[in-house]
């Protein structure tokens, strides 16, 4: 009776240890939710921004941007800010003769655009003709490809020695007229006006 209770007991014994090492179901681990944050598309934010450039009719005074000098470090510059355009000759006038190469059926004009070191963000530069249907293109050296927009980005900015920066460029124009540009930037736009000319040789 004693070896029969024993047998009994060391029976329960042994499926207690069975149940005791019987495996545990793996805890389920939620999956991290990774937030994602796409960066805006700066340039085509900018680029939405509707042209105000104004339309005259052909023979209509060009209403130019007057001249100022902003920094020493330039010379005369035309806009009302905080971009400001330099190379557009002296009252907002080109002569063709004397400030552009010509290629594949354009004028190329040297542009300088500056901006205080508090407007250290990213602008967008546009262009057509006022008293025309022509555009205004745009390239970083002549020669290389044209663009329709000018990306003006603080990254891709000289400095002058008073913290001023500044963009080297290119206008490409087909011809004489009154042609402006639109700047845009976060919280402002503005309109330059210029005259491209061309005198008689000689």
């Amino acid at each position: 009776m004693k070896h029969r209770l024993a047998c009994v007991a060391l029976a329960l014994l042994l499926a207690g240890c069975a149940s005791g090492l019987a495996p545990i179901p793996p805890r389920s681990t939620p999956s991290p939710i990774v937030l994602t944050t796409a960066l805006p598309d700066v340039w085509g934010i900018l680029g939405q921004t509707p042209l105000h450039i104004p339309t005259l009719a052909p023979g209509d005074p060009c209403p130019v941007a007057p001249d100022t000098q902003v920094d020493p470090s330039f010379g005369d510059a035309v806009g009302s800010g905080p971009l400001y355009l330099v190379g557009l000759g002296q009252q907002g006038t080109v002569d063709l003769n004397q400030a552009a190469d010509y290629r594949n059926g354009l004028y190329t004009v040297l542009l300088l655009a500056i901006a205080p070191p508090a407007y250290a963000v990213d602008m967008l530069m546009r262009g057509r003709q006022v008293d025309g249907s022509n555009s205004v293109l745009f390239t970083l050296s002549p020669g290389s490809d044209l663009l329709g927009q000018w990306q003006l980005s603080p990254d891709d900015a000289g400095q002058s020695e008073t913290g001023w920066l500044a963009w080297n460029g290119y206008i490409e124009v087909p011809g004489p007229g009154c042609y402006g540009l639109q700047i845009d930037g976060a919280g402002f736009s503005e309109v330059v006006i210029f005259r491209i000319i061309q005198s008689q040789a000689g």
